[in-house]
């Protein structure tokens, strides 16, 4: 499964934007019997802030959520 985020637009912090991703895959955790990996976002090049948030969200504001 591939995800984004909108929120990387928007004044959202790098943590609620991994946030967002690591309560998806709680959701379909919860409702399915499906393995998920979550691996992050796919780099930007078009836009320099939106490349350093998913950089940010990548290099460890998932880190939180290893368990």
């Amino acid at each position: 499964m591939h995800v984004g985020t909108n929120s990387l637009r928007s004044d959202a912090s790098v943590r609620d934007c991994a946030e967002e991703i690591v309560n998806l895959a709680t959701m379909i955790s919860n409702e399915s019997s499906a393995n998920l990996a979550i691996s992050g976002i796919i780099p930007r090049s078009d836009d320099e802030v939106l490349a350093v948030k998913v950089s940010g969200v990548n290099n460890g504001g998932m880190s939180f959520v290893k368990r």
